[in-house]
């Protein structure tokens, strides 16, 4: 007999177990995150679970998901699915962080992390070598809106500090940067941007470094941004989005079925498989 569905979700990974890479070798950690028996169910790998509805045990496991649908109860398929939760868990140990919300691409992880942060009124900070839909979803997207968007140049360093504006709620950092490959001065930018107004969200799209060959959170960065579409997967099988957020951030997280974004299980299979 299973254990109940309601037992299951993101709370397995939002327990300060985030720091695993710290005590293992990250062979290790690439052959065992995301892997517990509750995700496997006795299999090697996660279990490929597709659903929207669920079917409880009793009534009462059905108020107790309803009532913690928001901090990671198996609730209902968009919330997300056992196969979900594996590669969740996964991406906060490889990426060392609180909390990981999935995308069905890139792109969309990119714009509802900024979504999340951000109203009417409102400036971020974007650098110059953002991913072109990053762009475009700047100008077009956040314009009406009236948000505004203000483009730095990828090498500025500390030097941002003086873009910095009374509301601006979000600095949006890549690097290497897309195309032409700029390494930004990630430390520098942080302690700038911290001098101004520690409530500035720093968010990195991290794709080039797939959340391991730069530790962006332990930078100070707020949330790591992957494609997963390209390195997590091979750029081949699907497609997939990732966001991981340190402890502050993770309301981005609770604000992601909102907008009613989930990957499909079958993305989230290759993404945990890539590894092996």
């Amino acid at each position: 007999m299973g254990i109940p569905a309601a037992t299951y979700g993101m709370k397995y990974m939002a327990e300060g177990k985030a720091r695993i890479m710290t005590s293992k070798k990250l062979e290790t950690v690439l052959i065992s995150a995301g892997r517990k028996p509750a995700f496997t169910q006795g299999s090697v790998n996660p279990v490929i679970q597709r659903a929207s509805s669920l079917v409880f045990d009793s009534v009462q496991h059905k108020k107790k998901a309803t009532a913690g649908r928001a901090s990671g109860e198996m609730y209902y398929g968009r919330r997300g699915t056992l196969t979900h939760f594996s590669l969740q868990q996964a991406m906060v140990e490889l990426e060392g962080g609180a909390g990981c919300a999935l995308y069905p691409c890139g792109t969309a992880a990119v714009s509802n992390a900024i979504l999340s942060f951000v109203s009417a009124g409102d400036h971020i900070l974007v650098t110059g070598s953002a991913y072109e839909p990053t762009q475009d979803f700047c100008r077009h997207i956040l314009g009406k809106m009236n948000i505004t968007t203000t483009w730095f140049n990828p090498l500025i360093g500390a030097d941002i500090g003086d873009l910095i504006q009374d509301n601006t709620r979000v600095v949006m950092l890549e690097s290497p940067g897309s195309i032409t490959m700029e390494v930004q001065d990630i430390p520098a930018i942080v302690r700038a941007v911290r001098a101004k107004n520690t409530d500035i969200v720093i968010m990195l799209d991290n794709t080039w470094a797939a959340g391991i060959l730069l530790k962006a959170l332990d930078l100070g960065v707020d949330i790591s941004l992957q494609a997963g579409t390209k390195y997590l997967i091979g750029h081949s099988d699907a497609m997939i989005g990732t966001a991981v957020a340190n402890a502050r951030c993770r309301e981005a997280k609770a604000m992601k079925p909102l907008f009613e974004t989930s990957p499909a299980p079958a993305g989230c299979f290759p993404s945990c498989l890539n590894n092996d």
